[in-house]
């Protein structure tokens, strides 16, 4: 059996497809001419899909990513890793730019006032997400309106543990 050069296909598909519609270097989702969304160089994502490695190996440089970003903050290299964690899913799920709507957040955690920090997120958070607090007992909770799937963890990493 002849062995096939790799690289030599990847280039002949690569200039075959194209690489689609890019912004700022990146590959943005498109529609191909046969109507199937696609990115990259001609990855059909509704027949092709992603393999849970392919998915897995996105969300590593997607984390990546995030950490990258929350490292620019002075605060980040004294924070307890649970804390981290918790910044890390707010990056994740926000966005860099929602994630500095959390003004108030950040300037708290600037302060190292982490308490404040838990209630500037619940906060804005129940306000960007419909949501209602609640101030049982302790003031750990949240009630969830018309979503209740939608959990927001990320807070209480702030209160004293």
């Amino acid at each position: 059996m002849r062995i096939l050069d790799r690289q030599a296909l990847r280039l002949q598909l690569m200039e075959h497809e194209g690489s689609g519609p890019m912004r700022g270097g990146r590959h943005l989702v498109y529609r191909c001419p046969a109507g199937a969304l696609t990115i990259g160089y001609g990855r059909q994502l509704e027949t092709n899909g992603l393999s849970p490695e392919e998915a897995r190996d996105l969300l590593d440089h997607d984390i990546q990513a995030c950490l990258e970003d929350l490292a620019s903050f002075a605060w980040w290299g004294a924070l307890d890793p649970i804390r981290q964690r918790a910044l890390v899913d707010m990056r994740f799920q926000l966005g860099a730019a929602g994630f500095r709507g959390f003004s108030q957040m950040l300037a708290a955690l600037d302060n190292g006032d982490y308490t404040a920090a838990a209630w500037h997120a619940l906060d804005l958070a129940a306000e960007q997400f419909g949501l209602e607090r609640v101030n049982i007992k302790d003031k750990t909770g949240v009630l969830v309106r018309d979503r209740p799937h939608l959990q927001l963890p990320h807070w209480r990493a702030f209160l004293p543990h």
